[in-house]
């Protein structure tokens, strides 16, 4: 008798963990983003929409990056502080305008792909584009997980 309580107390404990694991692994697939075809530009586009921030840190500076983006334009602040607090954005953007993107390219010294996004100012072009927007050129991408300051990490949707 003392085994066969042995042996059922086994098999729920046992049971119990299986299902923690189902669970835990249908939550974790459930909240994992679906999957973007960097290849696709409009698909991309479309995974761009929405309110960014983010920040990268050097030399004891933080530079804070916001970015709203829709369709195929832009709005966007930068500020550069002491903190790594987002800072309270003004209510103008630093800089509006449009953007376009890179053919895909591969990571020199990793596995995945991005692409590089090229922000122009309103009604501006390479040669006459702002600091803001060259900024935003130089500093961020989108990779397969969304948009990413390079060296640094990934921009959060709000």
């Amino acid at each position: 008798m003392h085994s066969r309580i042995k042996q059922i107390k086994y098999l729920l404990v046992r049971n119990n963990i299986i299902i923690a694991l189902i669970f835990a692994y249908l939550f974790f697939a459930a909240g994992s983003k679906t999957s973007i075809n960097i290849n696709d530009e409009q698909e991309v586009i479309e995974d761009m929409q929405g309110d960014w921030v983010g920040y990268d840190h050097e030399n004891g500076f933080y530079s804070h990056y916001r970015l709203i983006i829709n369709n195929s334009s832009f709005k966007g602040w930068y500020e550069a502080t002491y903190t790594i607090d987002e800072p309270n954005w003004p209510s103008s953007p630093d800089e509006t305008g449009t953007f376009s993107l890179s053919p895909v390219q591969g990571y020199t010294n990793s596995t995945g792909k991005y692409r590089n996004i090229n922000f122009y100012k309103l009604n501006g072009n390479y040669e006459n584009n702002s600091l803001t927007a060259r900024a935003f050129t130089k500093r961020i991408i989108y990779d397969e997980s969304g948009l990413y300051i390079v060296g640094w990490g990934n921009m959060k949707n709000k």
